[in-house]
Parts: C-alpha cells; sequence; structure tokens
C-alpha cells in the first residue's frame, strides 16, 4: 500500500493507535504498509489454515474470531476475538507451522494482508517494532490462559455473565468501575457466544432467559441491553470468589 492510496491514512490512523504499531515512526510505518494490500471480507468469511501459513493479517476494522474446531462432533470453541489493530497469526509467524484455528468473520471485516516471509524478514530489521511483540504476545497469553481457567473454574452463567460485562466495555479491564457503561453491547448471537464460552447455543439461550428474568438485561432489535449493570458485576464477582 503506497501512500497515494485513499486508504493509506485511515490505515495509518489504526494501526498509530494500535498497541503492536504504536511505537513505530512515520517512515517505518510507511515502509511496513508497502508490503501489505488491503482487502474485505463479509461477515462469516474465513481463511483456511494452510493459507494462514502464508499470509500474516492485520484488521483494521470489524472483528475476528479464532475457533477450534472437532472435527468428529462439529463443536467449536472461540478462543480468541480480535478487533482493529490486532493481528493474526502470530503463532505461526514466531514458528512457521501450520496453526490448526479458524480465522472467522464475525461482521464485515477490512483488512491489510503481507506474505508472513516478507512480514517476518520487516520484524528482524525492526527493533521498535520489536519492543511493542512481546508485550502483544503476552497479552494473547494472558488471555488464553484466562479462558482456560474459566472452563475449568467456572459455571457457564457465571462465563457468559463475564462475556456480556466484557462485551459491554471491550477496552476496559474486567470489572472495571470506572468506565461508562454504552447503552447496547456488541452484537453477538448466541451461537457466537456459546463458542466464546465453550458451550452450545441452547444451554446460553436458557442462562439469557434467566438474565432477563433477573432484570439485568433485556434485548432489543437482535441486541442485548444491560439494564443492571452494577447488579450483573456484583453477580460475576460472587460467582468467582465463590469458586
Amino acid at each position: 500500500m503506497k501512500p497515494e492510496s485513499p486508504f493509506y491514512e485511515h490505515c495509518a490512523g489504526v494501526l498509530r493507535k494500535s498497541i503492536l504499531f504504536s511505537g513505530l515512526d512515520d517512515l517505518t510505518l510507511q515502509t511496513m504498509l508497502s508490503i501489505y494490500r488491503r482487502e474485505t471480507w463479509t461477515k462469516g468469511a474465513h481463511l483456511p489454515p494452510k493459507q494462514a501459513v502464508e499470509l500474516f493479517l492485520v484488521i483494521i476494522s470489524g472483528r475476528m474470531e479464532l475457533t477450534r474446531i472437532n472435527p468428529e462432533t462439529g463443536r467449536q470453541i472461540t478462543l480468541f476475538t480480535l478487533a482493529a489493530g490486532d493481528a493474526f497469526d502470530v503463532i505461526t509467524l514466531l514458528d512457521g507451522r501450520e496453526h490448526d484455528v479458524l480465522p472467522v468473520a464475525l461482521e464485515s471485516l477490512e483488512i491489510i494482508t503481507a506474505p508472513l516471509a516478507k512480514v517476518r524478514h520487516w520484524i528482524e530489521t525492526q527493533p521498535s517494532f520489536n519492543r511493542a511483540f512481546l508485550p502483544y504476545l503476552g497479552e494473547k497469553i494472558r488471555r488464553l490462559e484466562n479462558l482456560s481457567a474459566d472452563l475449568a473454574l467456572s459455571e457457564t452463567i457465571t462465563r457468559l455473565a463475564k462475556l456480556i460485562l466484557q462485551q459491554a466495555v471491550p477496552d476496559a479491564p474486567f470489572l472495571a468501575k470506572d468506565v461508562q457503561l454504552p447503552p447496547l453491547i456488541n452484537t453477538l448471537s448466541d451461537e457466537a457466544m456459546a463458542r466464546m464460552i465453550g458451550s452450545v447455543r441452547v444451554v446460553v439461550n436458557r442462562h439469557l432467559q434467566d438474565f432477563i428474568k433477573m432484570g439485568l438485561i433485556s434485548t432489543t432489535h437482535g441486541q442485548l441491553v444491560v439494564r443492571d449493570l452494577e447488579k450483573l458485576r456484583e453477580y460475576c464477582e460472587q460467582a468467582l470468589s465463590s469458586r
């Protein structure tokens, strides 16, 4: 992507706000973007695992989920949800091996892609990027660790309540008390939420009905509305403290 591209400033602006790329000066950012090209995905589009070994993706807008599928049962679990400024696949970037996850567009996606080999070479020559890369990787490992702990130690309804809070305030730490809650959380289907908490749609739907009866949430036009943030937060805190 060249600076004269009509999408250059938009993409560069997103990357400047990203944890991964915010430390780059304008010239280095321009050099990096020169090896990328922009593309869009429709909701539900995905990248086959073999192609993921060849391409490195950076999200400009929209959300992508990384899922693992059991080929025998068809059950899926979402390992990560990526948003603007996130990259895929940092694991394959490190070890060069095929990664058994499926990147799927949760909604319309705008991304930039580059050959993995070129990105690896660029990283090897850019210490300013490397300083941000390790903390970014550490944050992803911590999220995976939290997911493993939740699956083993928390009940499904508690994991669902925690997910709703995280989606309501996606950029804030879990249970942060100093962030204003937007009235609507991000649109997610029952099936998508089930994948994110390691459950199935029918169970998620039943727990959502429980939350509605408790006055914690309501639904409007396919979106969840948090009606009592403090009560939902207290529910999570009590459940997590008793596990």
